[in-house]
C-alpha cells in the first residue's frame, strides 16, 4: 500500500512541478480499468484539481476513500518537499523529494518518443513511453504531452533528480497511463486533463495551516486507514 501511495504522489508531483510560467488550476479525471478495478476505484480518488503558482502547487482530491482521510498535497519546489495534509487529525506529513521513493533508488530511465499525434481535451499531444528499470523490474508509464499549453518545466539542477527524466518530454503532460500490475494491483490508472484555466491564486493556498502539526516522512498507512 505504501508503494502505491508513493507512486501516486510521484505521478502528481512530477507531472505538476512544471508550472513556473502558469498560474491557475488544472482539473483532471482518474480512470481505473482491469481486473478488480472497481475495488480500487472505491479506494482512490476519481478526480482532482491542481492549483499552480510559480514553483508551488496544491492537489485537492475528490472521491474515494483516500480523499476522506488524506486532504490535500502541497508541493514547494524551492523547498524540494511536499506536504500530505490530514485535516481530520490536523497533521501535515513533510515528504522530502529525496526520500520515500521520490528520488531514492530511482533506477534507470529511458524516454521514447512515439510516432504520430493525438488530440486529447482539445490539445494536440505526442505520446512518450517512459521505461523505469529498477531492481530487475521494468515499470512503463505512457505520457501524452502537448506544447499547446503554456506551462513550462523548471530548470533541473541535479542529475539525480527524479524529475530529470521529464526534460526529454516536449510539452506538458495531458494524459498519463500507468499499469499497476507490477505492484500486485491488477488494474491500470489513467489520469486525463479535463480543464486548464489561468486565474489568480492566493499565496495562502500553499501554506500549511498554523494549527497543524508537521511530521517528517510518510505516515503509518495502517494507522491512517484506522484514523489514528
Amino acid at each position: 500500500m505504501k508503494n502505491v501511495i508513493v507512486l501516486i504522489c510521484f505521478l502528481f508531483v512530477s507531472t505538476f512541478s512544471f508550472g513556473q510560467s502558469f498560474e491557475g488550476h488544472l482539473m483532471y479525471d482518474l480512470e481505473y480499468e482491469g481486473e478488480s478495478s472497481y475495488l480500487f476505484s472505491s479506494m482512490f480518488p476519481d478526480s482532482y484539481t491542481m492549483k499552480i503558482k510559480e514553483d508551488k502547487s496544491k492537489l485537492q482530491m475528490e472521491g474515494g476513500m483516500m480523499s476522506s482521510f488524506v486532504g490535500n498535497f502541497i508541493t514547494n519546489q524551492s523547498e524540494k518537499s511536499s506536504y500530505m495534509l490530514m485535516p481530520s487529525q490536523k497533521k501535515a506529513y513533510k515528504i522530502k523529494h529525496s526520500e520515500d521513493g521520490l528520488e531514492k533508488d530511482r533506477g534507470k530511465f529511458e524516454v521514447v518518443k512515439m510516432d504520430g499525434t493525438e488530440k486529447i481535451a482539445g490539445y494536440n499531444c505526442t505520446k512518450y513511453k517512459v521505461v523505469v528499470k529498477m531492481k530487475n523490474e521494468e515499470f512503463i508509464t505512457n505520457i501524452w504531452a502537448s506544447e499547446d499549453l503554456d506551462i513550462k518545466m523548471p530548470e533541473i539542477q541535479s542529475d539525480q533528480s527524479f524529475f530529470k527524466t521529464y526534460e526529454e518530454i516536449e510539452g506538458f503532460p495531458v494524459k498519463i497511463e500507468q499499469d499497476m500490475a507490477k505492484m500486485n494491483m491488477p488494474f491500470s490508472l489513467t489520469i486525463v486533463l479535463k480543464e486548464a484555466k489561468e486565474t489568480s491564486i492566493d499565496d495562502s493556498e500553499f501554506e500549511v495551516p498554523s494549527d497543524f502539526e508537521i511530521i517528517d516522512g510518510m505516515p503509518n498507512l495502517k494507522n491512517m486507514m484506522m484514523g489514528k
